[in-house]
């Protein structure tokens, strides 16, 4: 609340696509700006201009509201589902949410917001500690906070694609009687991985279907992870294509597709992996495998490690045959690289059969090995 009183501006546009803009002029000292919408407002944007020093309270539930003009001394805002935007170059004393979204761009020096607020709060850039340490705790669903160099912090959509999906979407369809998994969506292939990265025996004995094809470049993957030796995992893309796939690390193992996996991968077109700051066991598919790999064919990839086992499809091939399997048009930089496998097991007894590697150049730190 406000101990200032109040004059109304009351929105009555009709348009729900134009951007509005409304210029209001100084308050009397003791008196606020009160924005608000008439009954059946459309949702709009709406542009607010005050002057500098300005008292604004905003209950604009249709509203998407970016606050231009100077500096407010304070700002009380109710957006419901709809964003307040403070834009660069804004400066706000003191700013309290009670509903709704929030971004910052511009400089807010005291956020207030209340522990049971129905608040989310999307991209904001130069954050002080103390007005994150309020932003933080109502983060949209997928935004994260880093700190930067200079002790500021922004908030802004995670670079990593199990960050981005923290509830089941819809494009991940479980089904327990017939232990299967259909997935049709990036966010459900992300959802796949997120569900495995504490738990790798999650989907022991399921069948994951990929029903559709499937673009992840919007974001880094981190590798799915499947160990249960007794009861497999199956992975059947069905024909289907994964594309741009991301992965990056730090001298980190394992840094595929799939990372160290019980299991068996078959039937998809994997086109366009870029694996950076790989250590080894590392392959566009798989890092490092028990099972059989079957109709996988790798197109366009570009895999660094520092270490050994470095390969097109799978890093090291502990146990397993591999069938109708064929990179193309790939490198693969690193110590034991092979066009389809770094390393394997040679005492495992495996058949690879109707595979191979078509214009792959093999850049070695290290050794030769693999095939």
């Amino acid at each position: 609340g406000s101990t200032k009183k109040l004059i109304e501006f009351k929105l009555t546009q009709t348009s729900p696509t134009d951007l509005k803009q409304f210029e209001l002029p100084a308050a009397p000292d003791g008196y606020a700006w009160h924005i608000t919408h008439e009954d059946g407002y459309p949702t709009q944007n709406v542009d607010v201009v005050a002057p500098a020093a300005s008292s604004v309270i905003i209950d604009a539930p249709n509203s998407h509201v970016t606050l231009n003009g100077q500096n407010y001394s304070a700002v009380i805002a109710s957006t419901s589902g709809t964003t307040l935007v403070v834009p660069e170059g804004i400066v706000i004393d003191k700013l309290e949410i009670l509903k709704g979204g929030l971004e910052i761009h511009g400089t807010v020096n005291v956020l207030k917001i209340a522990e049971d607020a129905d608040v989310v709060i999307r991209d904001c850039e130069g954050l002080s500690q103390t007005v994150y340490d309020v932003a933080k705790n109502f983060l949209a669903p997928g935004y994260v906070g880093t700190q930067t160099t200079d002790g500021k912090w922004n908030i802004a959509l995670s670079d990593y694609w199990i960050e981005r999906v923290v509830v089941e979407p819809d494009g991940f369809v479980k089904d327990d009687a017939s232990k299967t998994i259909r997935i049709s969506t990036p966010e459900g292939l992300a959802w796949l991985s997120r569900n495995t990265q504490t738990n790798n025996k999650y989907f022991a004995g399921y069948t994951v279907l990929l029903n559709d094809d499937i673009d992840l470049g919007a974001a880094y993957w981190t590798p799915i992870k499947m160990w249960s030796p007794e009861n497999k995992t199956s992975f059947d893309g069905q024909g289907h294509t994964i594309s741009n796939l991301k992965l990056k690390g730090s001298s980190t193992n394992d840094l595929s597709l799939f990372g160290s996996c019980a299991m068996n991968i078959k039937n998809f077109i994997l086109d366009g992996v870029t694996i950076t700051g790989a250590n080894g066991y590392t392959g566009a598919v798989v890092g490092h495998l028990y099972g059989d790999l079957e109709k996988i064919t790798v197109k366009n990839a570009n895999i660094t490690g520092s270490y050994w086992g470095i390969g097109g499809i799978v890093g090291f091939h502990n146990s397993g045959n591999m069938t109708d399997c064929h990179v193309i048009d790939s490198r693969i930089n690193g110590g034991c690289p092979g066009g389809l496998t770094g390393v394997y097991n040679e005492t495992a007894g495996r058949v690879y059969s109707n595979c191979s590697a078509e214009n792959v150049i093999l850049h070695d730190t290290s050794c030769w090995g693999g095939s």
